[in-house]
């Protein structure tokens, strides 16, 4: 008897990524600018075999993904002649008609929908479809998946942007007011499972991009900067107590689908009401997208107009201001109080409360409304434990970072729970790690990078199984422990099937060896090393005994003084590492380059103490510095380069 599952188990992944090709905001290309963030993963889990994709756009928004990109020229999929005429209709001036048709589009009503549900059709009939990723949401494809029984994921920019960790979120059902996100965080917040013990500071999740050790260019941190003096706000922000509050666009689809308000000036002139009444006054901070579309800018200036005239105390922050000056004013807020802006959730972290008026992807589907409310002036509640809760239960499993997405198997996860019907986040990854010290999440599997050979080590990323968090493992069938290897020539090949090969070259590294230590009962070898040619770190690690591998991962041990002394050098910080040596007799260290080069150390003996011989082992160069290398009188051990093998 055979088991009864989805045909793609047995096969690939059938992805339709779809573009939006419907013309909004006065452009046909929209949703180009996803696509740059994740067309590369999907691209990779294409050429690895682990889905069929198809990405459907309009004829303008394919010919710029092409340009940009030739690789993905192979997935792009267009229109019939009579669908782009279609298409073509949809373009009009964006207008409140144009928004209202465009709103029943992704609400799934209207001739609109019937146009784009008849494509779907065509596509389905042509490669059956398992799944449909899309960015934000559109009514045509929920229904026409609801009909076909086919699983949808939308994606979405999480609640955080730069200088915050940038973030995605993934949901089967919708996107902010829609997202089953915020049902399940509910759930978890009333289950307690959510709950740390200790708890975890909402400030704490800022730790992997706050300012790192060493850092001498005087920045203020996130942290440092609400205690910092900025000269701008020097008689700017007010002295009595204050509201901040972030305005979003008036085309905004949070706002016209998931609040009570229909335009920037509806709900500016509601909240400075209710602000007045409290005692408050307000630092008012408009939307920076609002100055490229001309309905936005009117509809904002309208209602900061209103503000000025009705309530001139409040301040109104200039478009220009600076980042930190806008973080700076909010950090020092009483609330934020925001339909469902981002700018809410990063409000929390730095440990303001918020008055979310819409339902925001953050609020736990209404728990963030019902715990906290606008106090008086002159009262000061503590919600400190109400934020720290709030924005673990988001930070742990919903909001993925952007690099984790990007460079692990998540979102294969993510499409292939979809395709079964599952709406639940993945309990077993936790990205608790990569917010507090950058480690990658266990749970998840880093992909092949471009260019880098199959079988290869990693780059970074996740701990595979029975992997450390924080170590480089291989991927797919990647050399294991005990595997033979051998010299062919100037290649090194790994005897695993199939081979892998990488060729040997001299002078190939710069660095050092630094110590041997006794860790946990064996020994490990520490140093640091940058590739020449990309002045950046190796892509992976080895140590050989006679010819079998002995350890093939390592620690990545942070090393700030590095990238200082060399600040032309990528993620020159992550040159740092700490690799298992055998308890005794003698081994080999080999470091490789994501394009399958290699470099090798001879004769590393333990536990004796640092015996390489002779110490110069990776530049054959002799002593000879680097362009850009440290000389003798900066850093010390940094300059004494590895040299002949």
């Amino acid at each position: 008897m055979t088991e009864d599952r989805p045909s793609w188990k047995r096969r690939a992944l059938n992805v339709l990524y779809w573009v939006e090709p419907c013309p909004i905001r006065n452009t046909y290309t929209e949703h180009v600018h996803p696509t740059r963030m994740i067309g590369p993963v999907l691209h990779r889990l294409a050429e690895a075999g682990k889905i069929d994709l198809r990405m459907f756009c309009n004829t303008e928004a394919a010919a710029q993904i092409r340009a940009e990109n030739a690789v993905y020229a192979p997935h792009v999929c267009t229109p019939t002649d009579a669908e782009s005429e279609g298409i073509t209709r949809n373009f009009r001036r964006w207008d409140d008609d144009t928004i209202a048709q465009w709103l029943k589009l992704v609400r799934g009503d209207g001739r609109i929908t019937a146009f784009y549900r008849a494509i779907l059709e065509r596509l389905h009939a042509e490669a059956p479809i398992d799944v449909i990723l899309l960015w934000s949401e559109n009514g045509a494809v929920r229904s026409f998946a609801a009909a076909e029984g086919i699983g949808v994921l939308h994606g979405e920019l999480g609640p955080t942007r730069a200088p915050f960790p940038a973030t995605f979120y993934f949901d089967t059902d919708g996107t902010n007011g829609n997202a089953a996100i915020r049902a399940q965080v509910r759930h978890r917040l009333e289950a307690g499972d959510a709950d740390t013990d200790p708890p975890v500071a909402a400030q704490s999740w800022l730790a992997w991009c706050e300012r790192q050790p060493g850092d001498e260019t005087r920045t203020p941190s996130l942290l440092d900067i609400p205690l910092t003096y900025q000269p701008a706000a020097a008689g700017l922000l007010p002295d009595r107590p204050y509201v901040y509050i972030p305005l979003q666009l008036a085309d905004d689809l949070n706002t016209l689908m998931h609040s009570g308000f229909d335009s920037p000036l509806a709900f500016l002139d509601d909240t400075m009401r209710m602000v007045s009444d409290m005692g408050y006054t307000a630092v008012i901070k408009g939307h920076p997208g609002a100055t490229s579309r001309h309905y936005n800018l009117r509809r904002e200036v309208e209602a900061l107009d209103h503000a000025a005239t009705h309530w001139p105390e409040a301040v109104i922050l200039p478009r220009s201001a600076a980042a930190a000056l806008s973080v700076h004013a909010m950090a020092r807020a009483r609330y934020t109080i925001t339909i469902n802006s981002s700018v809410g959730f990063e409000s929390m972290v730095l440990g303001v409360p918020v008055i979310a008026r819409g339902q925001a992807i953050y609020d736990g589907g209404g728990w963030l409304q019902e715990r906290i409310a606008l106090a008086p002036a002159d009262a000061r509640p503590d919600h400190g434990r109400d934020l720290d809760r709030l924005v673990a239960a988001h930070l742990d499993r919903m909001f993925v970072p952007q690099t984790v997405a990007q460079d692990t198997d998540y979102l294969l996860r993510r499409l292939r729970d979809a395709a079964q019907g599952n709406s639940a986040v993945a309990r077993d990854i936790d990205f608790r790690p990569w917010y507090l010290t950058g480690d990658s999440p266990a749970g998840v599997r880093p992909l092949e990078t471009p260019g880098f050979p199959a079988g290869s080590p990693a780059l970074s990323g996740a701990a595979a199984p029975g992997l450390a968090e924080g170590q480089t493992p291989f991927r797919g069938s990647g050399p294991v422990h005990g595997e033979q290897v051998r010299i062919d020539g100037d290649t090194l090949v790994f005897s695993s099937a199939p081979e892998t090969r990488y060729t040997m070259e001299p002078a190939l590294f710069f660095g050092s060896l630094e110590r041997i230590t006794t860790r946990d009962g064996g020994q490990s070898l520490e140093g640091w090393c940058l590739d020449r040619r990309s002045v950046s770190p190796p892509a992976a690690l080895i140590t050989l005994v006679g010819d079998r591998v002995h350890a093939l991962r390592h620690d990545i041990v942070s090393r700030p003084d590095v990238q200082a002394a060399h600040p032309e050098a990528r993620n020159g910080e992550q040159a740092g590492f700490r690799i298992a040596l055998p308890a005794e007799g003698h081994a080999r260290l080999l470091i490789l380059t994501a394009d399958g080069r290699c470099g090798a150390v001879s004769q590393i003996s333990a536990p004796a103490g640092l015996q390489c011989r002779p110490v110069r082992s990776l530049a054959s160069g002799g002593t000879r510095m680097p362009a850009g290398g440290t000389g003798p009188g900066r850093g010390g051990r940094l300059s004494k380069l590895l040299g002949r093998t």
